[in-house]
């Protein structure tokens, strides 16, 4: 996590810093530019704030305008700490520093827009303002009050690892108040320790995905992990994407159930989620039906990226590329808002080469391509992908990457497979191979088929990333 300081004057207390970044997540001080966007949330999420916001019953533009102008002030005597929440670029709630609780405590509070719950947000935010407040001069204990009905506020303290210290009377001021309060205590002390310690180092970059506009985590879900998984095994394992700040999801019409089994997901979080799928189809009308099909099983009705799968043989690039061919049929689905972009993928050692041919007759959005170590080590291969880089960084072309963590092609009988090559097993190796790709800032990694190594993955890729020696 990084900070930038506020300067106080010489006889003001220490104050938290007015920028922080945790990952994926801003936190800034509020400022008279954001008037827009503050209503905006505000008044979207008012059914959602109401019920245990007082100042949210009635809020206007007048009252976002004035709690702008106000904000300052506190600022300035360091009693009251107001940050914005951003998710690139976008207010997606407020939280804030506290001086109400004594001295030596800063109390957490926050919100969070209604479009924008359930990606871990509020933790993320009140795990960056636990850290931020305990490392301001004079403070050694954060808390967070709640009422006791509120329920779904009381995990966020209670998943950083805040102790509960107690429950007491408390006025209702809000419709949905019990008139008890719940308060949550992080000491000092306690905090090195803590689960909650380590939770903004946890979380996986940003960069910008190609010229699309949106900002993508650097490790991108493949979804060939869902390829046989009952719903609840997906269930289970979709949550920890949440945790690590993973927002761009790639799947395929040829991973066996695996867009069947995202479709609940996306129920709840497609405006979360950057998403892109597949067909390997080249004659344009098979092309479109496939396209339409996976529309269908995802239950949404459009993606962000629709992608030609494995486009490297010579007879199949020639049919996708000609008249009536999946290029064709997928710029029309595009200008119908099917889609709204358009990538080309490929396996194996001449895919570099077949992107560069297809990017001369097609403006690709984004390509995909194997890259590891070992596979580099192959100089003609290392040329092509070099030149290919090259080319995608010109035309701000998207660059994925996949087989990060590949071992070897897979010896013998060993089963279970969970993917199309042998892995590096949980463990240093496969930290290395992660980092390796993600040091190359142009480039994402695609996470495993082998659902087993997503965290390891996840974790690796939210470390510092350094390029291996």
């Amino acid at each position: 996590m990084s900070i930038a300081a506020s300067a106080p004057a010489s006889d003001a207390p220490p104050a938290p810093p007015e920028q922080i970044d945790a990952g994926w997540l801003a936190l800034r001080r509020w400022m008279a530019d954001d008037l827009d966007a503050l209503v905006e949330s505000v008044t979207t999420s008012i059914d959602h704030l109401v019920p245990w916001m007082t100042w949210a019953s009635g809020y206007d533009r007048e009252a976002a305008r004035s709690f702008l102008e106000g904000s300052g002030g506190p600022w300035k005597d360091r009693d009251d700490f107001g940050y914005a929440l951003l998710a690139a670029g976008v207010v997606v709630g407020s939280a804030g520093l506290h001086r109400r609780i004594g001295p030596g405590g800063l109390e957490i509070g926050y919100w969070v827009d209604v479009r924008h719950t359930r990606r871990g947000i509020a933790s993320l935010a009140a795990a960056a303002l636990t850290e931020a407040g305990l490392g301001t001069p004079g403070i050694d204990r954060i808390e967070i009050h709640h009422d006791r009905a509120n329920e779904a506020s009381s995990g966020i303290p209670a998943g950083l690892g805040f102790a509960k210290v107690a429950e007491r009377a408390d006025e209702v001021e809000a419709a949905g108040e019990s008139g008890v309060e719940v308060i949550w205590q992080m000491t000092a002390a306690a905090y090195p320790t803590s689960v909650g310690a380590d939770v903004v180092d946890r979380v996986v970059g940003l960069a910008e995905f190609g010229r699309t506009g949106h900002q993508s985590s650097r490790a991108i879900f493949g979804a060939a992990a869902l390829w046989r998984m009952s719903q609840e095994q997906a269930d289970e394992l979709l949550p920890v994407l949440l945790e690590a700040g993973v927002n761009h999801l790639d799947v395929a019409a040829a991973y066996g159930d695996a867009e069947l089994r995202l479709a609940p997901w996306l129920q709840r979080h497609r405006g979360d989620f950057f998403l892109a799928t597949k067909t390997g189809d080249r004659v344009g009308a098979d092309a479109r039906a496939s396209l339409e099909r996976s529309l269908e099983r995802l239950g949404v009705d459009h993606v962000d990226l629709i992608q030609l799968h494995n486009l490297v043989e010579e007879d199949e690039w020639q049919v996708a590329h000609g008249p009536g061919g999946a290029v064709e049929a997928l710029q029309r689905a595009r200008a119908e808002g099917l889609t709204r972009f358009i990538g080309v993928t490929g396996h194996g050692l001449r895919i570099a080469r077949m992107h560069l041919r297809s990017l001369e007759r097609f403006d690709f959005d984004s390509v995909l391509f194997p890259y590891n170590f070992s596979l580099l080590a192959d100089d003609a291969y290392r040329a092509d992908v070099d030149e290919l880089r090259a080319v995608c960084g010109e035309r701000r072309i998207a660059t994925q990457t996949i087989k990060s963590v590949a071992r070897r092609r897979w010896t013998g009988d060993v089963q279970p497979r969970f993917s199309w090559y042998e892995p590096l097993p949980n463990g240093p190796a496969l930290e290395r191979a992660v980092q390796y790709v993600l040091a190359q800032p142009q480039l994402f990694l695609i996470t495993s088929s082998d659902a087993r190594l997503l965290r390891p993955i996840l974790e690796a890729a939210s470390s510092r990333v350094q390029l291996p020696s």
